[in-house]
């Protein structure tokens, strides 16, 4: 983390994307980047790249999407869960370097940096564990921590799935001690409001 850290104190203006018909996962590890990003670096212009998902909106962004543009400064780009380069939302030659962090089989390196761990459940419990690294000297606000739960409930398919781990409960526990509530998370998630 201090790596990346490095990186983002270099830079005026930070990129965050995802990949192409988004998952929790993809949405929920770039909504807690930026949060991160945003409480951390408040002067820094971060933006959230890709195209709005109106349904995914609901669940992580009732209060509305926040709405910033690349100013064509001097950027860095961090991809969140994206395995090669042609899933990327968005245009990626607008930043001089590139962060890739992930958790599927690597098939692209594409980043100048690249953390991927195909161990992981999700990109946002590498997210969460990476954001542990420091946290004391950095916070963590409850909506970031909010989206990367939702990121870590939606590829874990609730905890469920084999590639669930020591590590992913770790990662929730980051989250938890945020003050997120959790009963309120899985009612946006799972309860149909008629």
């Amino acid at each position: 983390m201090l790596k990346i850290i490095e990186k983002i104190n270099a830079y005026e203006e930070i990129l965050i994307y995802r990949h192409v018909n988004p998952d929790l996962d993809a949405y929920g590890s770039q909504l807690g980047m930026y949060a991160f990003l945003k409480t951390n670096y408040p002067f820094k212009n971060i933006v959230l790249m890709g195209q709005e998902d109106e349904g995914l909106n609901k669940i992580f962004l009732p209060e509305g999407v926040p709405i910033t543009k690349p100013t064509g400064k001097k950027a860095l780009a961090i991809v969140l869960d994206t395995a090669n380069r042609e899933r990327i939302d968005g245009d990626l030659s607008l930043a001089q370097e590139v962060i890739k962090i992930d958790h599927h089989l690597v098939v692209d390196q594409y980043g100048d940096l690249n953390y991927e761990r195909v161990d992981a459940s999700s990109c946002a419990e590498i997210v969460t564990l990476l954001i542990g690294e420091v946290l004391g000297s950095y916070n963590l606000s409850v909506q970031g921590a909010r989206a990367l739960y939702i990121g870590i409930v939606g590829d874990s398919n609730r905890f469920l799935y084999r590639n669930t781990s020591r590590h992913t409960f770790e990662a929730a526990s980051i989250l938890i001690d945020q003050g997120i509530d959790i009963e309120e998370i899985y009612a946006s998630m799972y309860v149909r409001k008629e």
